[in-house]
C-alpha cells in the first residue's frame, strides 16, 4: 500500500515505523502514519478479497481470470470507503461506474394476438442506451453478474435484476427482431414494475393486469351447493383454481395422492356453473368413480355422460347441462365436434395422460377450446422435463415457450449437466402454476405409514436359472450382439424369473419361494384379522398366486385392467363394506381411481422401476378415510435385479421431486445403467 496519495513509497499495511521521510508527488515530505488502522483496514479488505488472504508481506503480483478480476474490481469499487484505489492508466479493463439496476429498465408492452411484444431500453450510466433485446441476448455470455459491453468494457447488474431478466428470457420467443411473450407471463412484467421499472402496456396489457389484480382481491365463497366439508388446505385449492380461472390461467393440482383432488375440482366445476357447460375428461377406469362423486358432493350439478348418452342430442342441448363427463378415449374420437364448443372450464383427471406429445390423445386434448383449464395429477412429472412441458402447453400455451426452446433452456442443461441454477429458475416459473401439497404437510390426523423390506432368498433351482439369464444377456450386451431394447426385455425375463421359474418357463415346476414367503406372511396377517391390498405388475405371476391361494383356502377379489369399470366398481365396494382378507390387483390397474381404504397393509409383490407409480398403488389405503396405520410390505429377492431397483430407486428419483421437493433430476436407463444393473448384486 501507499501510506499517502502520490507517495512513491509502498510499505505493508501496519507493518514498519509510524513516521517516514519519502517523495509524495515528487516533493520530499514527512508522513506520520496511523498503524493501527491501517492493520485494521487491511483485515477489513482482506475479509472482502479472498485473493488477499494469502499475502505474506512484500511485493506481490495477483494474475486473474477476468471473472475474478471483474469481481474483483467490484469488490475493491465497494471497498473504496476503506482505501483509495490506483488504476493504471490505459487499462485493458473497464467496468461502467454505475450497475444497471430496475429503475434503468423501461418496457413497453402491446398486444399481438395471444402474445404480447415487448419493446424497450436499458440505460447505463445515463449515456448508453441498449435495447432490451440487446441485454436479454448479452446475458446470455455475462461473466458472473457482469454483461459485457463493446471492446475491453464491462457493466455490473444487480443479482435481484439479472434474475428478473433470466426469468423474462426463459419466457421469451423472438420473431424476427420482435420479443414475444405468452399472456400468461404478466407476472414476471409485474415483478419488474413492483421493483421499479417503467412497464406501460396497451388497453389489452392494462385489463388483463386489472383482471389478475381483481382475481387477488376477490372472496371465493364455497358453493352451497357443495355437500361435503372441505379441509383448510382443501379450501385454499379451490380458491387457487377459482383465482386463476377468473383471469384466464390454467392450473395443475398436484396434491398428494388421498388428499381429496375430485372434492376440490367437483367444488369448482359448482362455483363456475353459471358462466356455462365443462368438459370433464377422465380415464375409463375412474368414470364410475367422477359420476357417483358428483352424486354424492354436487347433487345440483347437472351431468351427462357422454361416453353412454346420445352425443350428439348432448351437444345440441348443452344449455341442459352443467358438466359433460368424457373418457379419453371417446374424446380423441369425437375430438373435431367437441372444439367447435367454447367450454366454461377444461378439466382433465390424471392429467399425466398427456405428458407424451406426440400421442393422439395429447394432439386431441390441445384441440379444446375453454376459458379455463385444470388438470389433476398426483404425478405430474414421473420421468421426463418433457412432461411438464405439454402439461403446460395445455394449460397455459405457449408459457413454456415452444418445445425446442424449452429442450435448449431447460432439458439440456438440467438432465444433462446437471445445472441446479436452471432447475431452481424452471421452479420459479412454474409455481404459480402448480399446486401440491403431500400429506405430511397437511394431514397431521393421518395415521402413520410405514414401509418393510421383506428379503426373499430363492432356491439353488431358482438362482441357477436366473443367473442363467442375466450372464446370457450381459454378455450379449457387452458384445453388442443384443441392442439396449433387447436387454430390456431381458430385463423383463429377469424379474419374472425373481418371482418365479414359472414364468420364465411353465413348464418347470420348481417351487417359487417368494410365493412361499408370500403365503406366510399373509397367514400372519389373515391371523390378526388384518386385511391387505397385493400389487404385482404381472398379471401372470398373481395368476399363480391365485392358485397358491386357492389351495391354501384362503379368499380373496382380484382385479386387473380386463376387468369392466362397472365391475371394478362392484369389487371396491365388496371389499370396502366386507371382510375379504386380500385383494389382489395388476399395478397397472390399481394405480389410479380406487378408494380402499379397508385395507391396512399393502404387499408389493415386485418393485417397479418408477416408486412414484408404488406409491401411488399404496395410497390406494393411505389416504383421507384411513384410520388405522398403514404397513407397505416390499418383498425382495436376494442377490437379483430387484436388489438393483432398490438401489436405482435411492438414486433415480423421479422428476415430480427433483422440481417440486428438490431432489436431484432422473433420467432414462442407458446402457451402462442397463449394464449396472445386470451386474451381481
Amino acid at each position: 500500500m501507499r501510506p499517502a496519495e502520490g507517495c512513491e513509497l509502498t510499505v505493508a499495511p501496519g507493518e514498519g515505523l509510524d513516521t517516514l521521510a519519502a517523495l509524495v508527488k515528487r516533493k520530499p515530505m514527512r508522513i506520520l502514519r496511523n498503524l493501527q488502522a491501517e492493520k485494521a483496514n487491511w483485515e477489513q479488505m482482506s475479509e472482502k478479497l479472498e485473493e488477499f488472504s494469502a499475502w505474506e508481506g512484500g511485493d506481490r503480483l495477483w494474475t486473474l481470470d477476468t471473472m475474478r478480476c471483474l469481481e474483483f474490481m467490484e469488490t475493491l469499487r465497494e471497498a473504496s470507503k476503506i482505501a483509495d484505489i490506483e488504476w493504471p492508466e490505459g487499462a485493458k479493463l473497464t467496468v461502467r461506474r454505475a450497475p444497471i439496476s430496475f429503475p434503468d429498465l423501461r418496457l413497453k408492452v402491446n398486444s399481438v394476438d395471444r402474445w404480447f411484444s415487448l419493446d424497450g431500453t436499458v440505460s447505463i450510466d445515463g449515456k448508453t442506451q441498449l435495447k432490451i433485446n440487446q441485454i436479454l441476448d448479452k446475458l446470455k455470455d455475462r461473466v458472473g453478474n457482469f454483461i459485457h459491453l463493446e471492446g475491453s468494457e464491462y457493466v455490473l447488474i444487480t443479482n435481484k435484476l439479472l434474475k428478473q431478466l433470466e426469468i423474462l428470457e426463459d419466457v421469451s420467443s423472438k420473431k424476427k427482431d420482435e420479443l414475444l411473450i405468452s399472456k400468461f407471463s404478466g407476472t414476471a412484467l409485474e415483478a419488474l414494475k413492483e421493483n421499479g421499472s417503467e412497464v406501460t402496456g396497451d388497453k389489452s396489457y392494462e385489463n388483463l393486469q386489472e383482471r389478475i389484480l381483481k382475481a387477488q382481491e376477490i372472496e371465493f365463497f364455497i358453493p352451497s351447493g357443495l355437500e361435503a366439508q372441505l379441509r383448510q388446505y382443501q379450501r385454499e385449492g379451490f380458491e387457487w383454481l377459482m383465482r386463476l380461472c377468473t383471469w384466464g390461467a390454467g392450473g395443475i393440482l398436484a396434491d398428494d395422492m388421498g388428499l381429496g383432488k375430485t372434492v376440490q375440482a367437483i367444488a369448482v366445476l359448482l362455483g363456475r356453473k353459471i358462466l356455462g357447460p365443462s368438459l370433464l375428461v377422465v380415464p375409463t377406469a375412474v368414470l364410475y368413480n367422477w359420476k357417483s362423486e358428483m352424486v354424492r358432493f354436487a347433487p345440483g350439478l347437472r351431468f351427462a355422460d357422454f361416453n353412454s348418452g346420445n352425443r350428439e342430442e348432448i351437444l345440441k342441448n348443452l344449455k341442459d347441462y352443467d358438466v359433460i363427463l368424457c373418457t379419453y378415449g371417446v374424446l380423441n374420437t369425437e375430438i373435431e365436434a367437441l372444439c367447435k364448443v367454447e367450454w366454461n372450464l377444461a378439466v382433465l383427471d390424471e392429467a399425466h395422460a398427456i405428458k407424451n406429445k406426440a400421442t393422439q390423445t395429447s394432439h386431441s386434448v390441445m384441440k379444446i377450446n375453454a376459458q379455463g383449464r385444470i388438470l389433476l395429477s398426483g404425478t405430474p412429472i414421473q420421468n421426463d422435463l418433457s412432461e411438464i412441458w405439454n402439461l403446460f402447453e395445455f394449460a397455459n400455451p405457449g408459457y413454456l415457450g415452444s418445445y425446442q426452446q424449452f429442450g435448449d433452456r431447460f432439458i439440456l442443461p438440467i438432465e444433462k449437466k446437471k445445472d441446479k441454477e436452471k432447475q431452481h429458475l424452471l421452479k420459479q416459473l412454474i409455481n404459480p402454476f402448480i399446486l401440491r401439497r403431500t400429506k405430511a404437510e397437511v394431514l397431521d390426523e393421518l395415521p402413520e405409514k410405514t414401509e418393510l423390506i421383506v428379503p426373499v432368498e430363492l432356491s439353488e433351482e431358482e438362482m441357477a436359472i436366473y443367473e442363467n439369464i442375466r450372464t446370457k444377456t450381459l454378455s450379449g450386451l457387452q458384445s453388442e450382439k443384443i441392442n439396449p431394447i433387447e436387454a430390456l426385455m431381458a430385463l423383463t425375463k429377469l424379474r419374472q424369473a425373481a418371482c418365479s421359474p414359472e414364468l420364465v418357463d411353465k413348464h418347470l415346476t420348481i417351487p417359487s419361494s417368494k410365493i412361499r414367503v408370500f403365503l406366510e406372511l399373509v397367514s400372519e396377517l389373515k391371523e390378526n384379522k388384518h386385511r391387505a391390498l397385493v400389487f404385482s405388475q404381472f398379471t401372470s405371476f398373481l395368476a399363480l398366486v391365485r392358485q397358491a391361494l386357492d389351495k391354501a383356502g384362503i379368499e380373496y377379489l382380484y382385479l386387473d385392467g380386463s376387468v369392466p369399470a362397472a365391475q371394478r366398481k362392484k369389487l371396491v365396494e365388496t371389499f370396502q363394506n366386507g371382510d375379504m382378507p386380500l385383494f389382489l390387483i395388476s399395478l397397472k390397474a390399481g394405480g389410479t381411481g380406487l378408494n380402499l381404504t379397508a385395507a391396512d397393509y399393502v404387499i408389493h409383490l415386485d418393485p417397479w422401476w418408477n416408486p412414484a407409480v408404488e406409491d401411488q398403488a399404496s395410497d390406494r389405503a393411505y389416504r383421507i378415510g384411513q384410520k388405522r396405520p398403514v404397513t407397505i410390505y416390499k418383498l425382495i429377492s436376494e442377490k437379483t435385479v430387484e436388489q438393483k431397483i432398490l438401489e436405482l430407486h435411492k438414486t433415480k428419483k423421479n422428476l415430480a421431486d427433483a422440481l417440486l421437493e428438490g431432489s436431484d433430476v432422473a433420467k432414462k436407463l442407458s446402457k451402462e445403467e442397463i449394464l449396472e444393473l445386470l451386474q451381481l448384486s
